[in-house]
């Protein structure tokens, strides 16, 4: 979030109300822009001591980023009133002060596997901003504890605290059985998440599980115990043979018996999807959490799971 601060600010009379700003936005997820070049700022600085120089280093440091391409949410904090419905949000500077370090919010059914799954498939410096913000305790990622905890919430935070469409986020499972149809409850959180205003991603695949690239599930697979690894080598014979669109779909911890053998996979024989029956198990997730993932996992299929994880992290970042 870019946070401007409104020459109003840069008072000689009261140099400590910018100056206490200029702390606090340092110590937070934004950016600052300021016109450093007025003269209201240039008065200021000669009485602000070792904040005016800072002022222009933070200012310095945001603009390069600003040019990045990505298009921050905005607030403005100036000496009026507070107006919230503004196009770009006008805060006096109590409420700016309350809300400047509020930590950024993901919503997510999953705190850990969700996470893992974001940052295993991002490019190396996206992961890298997520996991300082996150170790600055600017960002939290919310256990939501399966769709509908976590649809409740969504709407907790919307109907309870500060401006939840300026400073959270989710993403979560598509549950669907085929391409193009969620489940009812992933349309339902997709539809809270409109309701409030609140950036959100649908996975198009079913759930997180599906975005594991075939090269990571064959290392998976050989660190099992000889008589597992035997058993998920015989299932990645038929589960290669899938279409993209079936693997996308395919229950990765049940498998066609947690559907109850609802879904037909034409290309595969009656033995073969016996061999996928019961699906990878309540584990595989856990592939996200291994540190030979980044390193090894590879294949077209790997970048076609990180093409989307890209969409959703550029659209995240339009917010925090």
């Amino acid at each position: 979030m870019i946070v401007i601060l409104s020459d109003c600010l840069f008072s000689v009379a009261q140099p400590e109300i910018a100056i206490d700003l200029v702390v606090l936005t340092a110590h937070s997820r934004h950016l600052v822009v300021a016109d450093i070049e007025g003269a209201a700022f240039n008065d200021w600085s000669k009485v602000a001591g070792i904040y005016g120089p800072r002022l222009k280093q933070m200012v310095n440091a945001s603009i390069g980023k600003v040019a990045a391409g990505i298009l921050h949410t905005k607030i403005l904090v100036h000496s009026g009133l507070t107006k919230w419905n503004d196009p770009v949000p006008k805060l006096n500077i109590a409420d700016a002060r309350q809300f400047i370090p509020i930590p950024f919010k993901i919503f997510v059914e999953n705190n850990q596997a969700d996470k893992a799954f974001l940052l295993s498939l991002l490019a190396d410096e996206y992961r890298e901003t997520l996991v300082e913000l996150e170790l600055n305790h600017w960002l939290i990622f919310v256990h939501g504890g399966g769709t509908g905890d976590l649809l409740k919430q969504i709407s907790w935070e919307a109907n309870n605290t500060m401006r939840a469409d300026l400073r959270c986020f989710s993403y979560f499972d598509n549950d669907g059985l085929v391409p193009l149809k969620p489940s009812a409850k992933s349309v339902q959180i997709s539809e809270e998440c409109q309701r409030y205003g609140i950036k959100h991603h649908q996975l198009a695949r079913r759930a997180i599980e599906n975005y594991i690239p075939i090269s990571a599930l064959e290392l998976w697979a050989s660190e099992q115990q000889s008589r597992r690894a035997r058993h998920m080598r015989r299932q990645l014979t038929p589960f290669k043979k899938l279409s993209n669109e079936e693997r996308d779909h395919f229950n990765m911890k049940s498998g066609p018996h947690g559907d109850d053998n609802t879904i037909i996979y034409p290309a595969l024989s009656v033995d073969e999807v016996r061999q996928l029956q019961k699906g990878f198990g309540t584990k595989v997730a856990t592939i996200y959490h291994h540190a030979y993932f980044r390193r090894k996992a590879k294949g077209q299929d790997f970048q076609r799971a990180a093409a989307e994880v890209d969409t959703l992290y550029k659209l995240l970042r339009t917010r925090i």
